[in-house]
């Protein structure tokens, strides 16, 4: 089955949440706090490092979507594959 073409689309972080997100994760709060703000700020860590995504890319499948997330040095390195 051939891979459908992605929609991406930019993850907007208003910059208040940007802020607090940004005093959590320099805490010495446990990974599973941070993990949990960063998902309520961006909806997930990046796909491949774990680090805050910028970008999802969505697949439209037959009745579902598939959608992954990454952070921009990541999103540049798949830029190629998924085009």
């Amino acid at each position: 089955m051939k891979r459908p073409s992605p929609t991406i689309e930019d993850i907007i972080i208003p910059q208040d949440k940007q802020d607090k997100l940004d005093i959590m994760l320099k805490s010495n709060r446990s990974r599973a706090m941070k993990d949990l703000a960063i998902r309520n700020a961006a909806g997930g860590r990046c796909h491949r490092c774990e680090l805050i995504p910028t970008k999802i890319v969505k697949y439209h499948l037959e009745g579902i979507t598939l959608a992954e997330r990454y952070c921009d040095s990541c999103f540049n390195q798949i830029k190629g594959e998924i085009a």
